[in-house]
């Protein structure tokens, strides 16, 4: 087996003992894709794993003890964990739940995130649990929780981070729709947090409203670096001295909603990852929903896939640079994002510092997909028109010049059709860049061959052909608009 086949063996691996039994069939039938040799590998593992489970190896009486031991939900308030004394329970997570607490060292208010207690979680849980605290002590920034100290007491094993009084994004958003000046505000600093993590290599990977905290002082704070993933180590360390921490399954790490497609796929997930959910959130900041939902996770990764979020949601007054900046980072195809999120939060300071005005509507309503169509109808369209021109041209009694002059727009006409239809067909990165540069010889070409009729025409028609000819002529700048709705503008 080659190291990627082992590679994508040991992420399907992971997910699936992430999941309830009744759950792994339905996401092994599609994480495999019909790949029954893989499934069979991952099954065996599973199956493996589950066999010699020291919780499937207890005596009966033994596990219904342990499961009665179990603590409810804010069991720990009133305890001492080292010099921390726990308070009330500020929140609950898949994995841990956080309370407030008193550090009696230092006099001062904390929050302490506590690992639940749950036999699946001795090899997985506790690893990313201390990988959090590392990941979240390598980063300085006003703009992502401190993180104080790591305690392991007994059995127990808590995170003693920075205490954010306030409430978290998505409550502000369930509350109220923010304003665009509001949400610009809010984007660029979580902007400035993903680019601090970024700068020393680290991915967040779950990005969301939920895991950003609104301090009551107007500062923003992004929170639980849990599942995030170190790209590489940094270049000065000691190869000796490195950690590796291996990686779990990209299509369960993170919350569905706001997986990019190459996260949700299952494959490599770099910087843009984090450009992708940060235009997630700011989508969902500026029209009150999500930009991919649906009533099952299966739904949501087949609309974050294939469908372009409902643009029809964004308010009429959001500027067009931010729906625009919004589009840029929720491109399928991850290399036609922005390069990284500095440039992001650039480029919506930008916004800030000068407003745009608001996109047109029309804009708005139209969808990308709609927006291709559209643009390829009208070069198959003028491709046949170029085509029939050609094939008429011997019926014009035209003298040699004019003729020789037709021809040639013609089929330079054919040829630049061409490209356009192979670029946009083909989704080619560069195509919008290239059509800002030939638009001028588009405009040409379609003037004069709208023209060409008046050469023959007699002069009764000359009303009509010229009405014709300034149609034809005004045509560039309709397909310049639909090349900008599905490219961006030409940077």
């Amino acid at each position: 087996m080659n190291s990627f086949r082992w590679q994508k063996v040991e992420e399907l691996f992971h997910a699936a003992l992430e999941l309830d039994p009744g759950e792994r069939e339905t996401f092994l039938n599609d994480a495999c894709n019909g790949d029954s040799e893989l499934r069979h590998e991952v099954q065996t593992l599973v199956a493996a794993v589950n066999q010699k489970s020291e919780f499937m190896n207890q005596p009966a009486m033994e596990m219904e003890a342990r499961a009665m031991s179990v603590e409810p939900s804010g069991a720990l308030s009133g305890r001492r964990v080292a010099h921390y004394l726990i308070g009330p329970l500020l929140g609950v997570g898949g994995m841990a739940e956080v309370y407030r607490a008193r550090d009696s060292r230092l006099d001062r208010d904390v929050a302490i995130k506590v690992l639940l207690e749950s036999p699946s979680l001795d090899a997985v849980g506790l690893g990313r649990f201390k990988r959090e605290a590392r990941i979240l002590a390598s980063i300085t920034h006003p703009n992502v929780a401190a993180v104080f100290g790591f305690e392991q007491v007994d059995d127990m094993c808590a995170l003693v981070m920075e205490l954010i009084e306030g409430e978290t994004l998505s409550d502000r958003i369930a509350r109220e729709r923010l304003s665009a000046d509001d949400a610009i505000a809010i984007a660029i600093q979580i902007a400035a947090a993903v680019e601090a993590a970024h700068s020393r290599e680290i991915v967040h990977r779950d990005l969301k409203p939920s895991n950003i905290r609104l301090a009551r002082d107007g500062t923003v704070k992004v929170l639980d670096f849990g599942i995030a993933k170190i790209l590489q180590p940094s270049g000065g360390s000691d190869p000796s001295n490195r950690t590796t921490f291996s990686t779990q399954a990209a299509a369960i790490v993170g919350t569905v909603a706001y997986m990019s497609p190459e996260q949700a796929r299952g494959q490599r997930v770099g910087h843009s990852t984090d450009v992708w959910a940060w235009g997630c959130v700011l989508y969902e900041m500026l029209s009150g929903k999500r930009a991919f939902d649906g009533s099952a996770w299966t739904d949501m990764i087949a609309r974050i896939v294939s469908e372009d979020p409902d643009w029809t949601k964004l308010p009429a007054d959001t500027p067009f640079t931010v729906r625009s900046l919004i589009e840029d980072c929720l491109q399928k195809d991850s290399t036609r994002r922005p390069r990284d999120i500095g440039e992001v939060r650039r480029r919506l300071e930008n916004v800030q510092a000068k407003p745009g005005p608001p996109a047109p509507a029309a804009e708005i309503a139209l969808s990308l997909r709609s927006a291709r169509a559209l643009f390829l109808g009208i070069q198959f369209g003028c491709l046949a028109m170029y085509f029939a021109a050609l094939f008429y041209v011997n019926k014009l009694e035209l003298d040699t010049v004019l003729l020789g002059g037709v021809i040639v727009t013609a089929m330079l006409g054919i040829a630049v059709r061409l490209f356009l239809i192979s670029s946009v067909m083909l989704a080619h990165p560069a195509a919008g860049r290239k059509f800002n540069r030939i638009f001028p010889l588009l405009l040409l070409l379609d003037g004069a061959w709208a023209a060409s009729p008046l050469l023959a025409v007699p002069a009764i028609r000359y009303g009509v052909a010229l009405a014709g000819v300034a149609a034809l002529a005004y045509l560039p700048f309709s397909q310049r608009t639909l090349m900008h709705r599905i490219y961006g503008p030409a940077k």
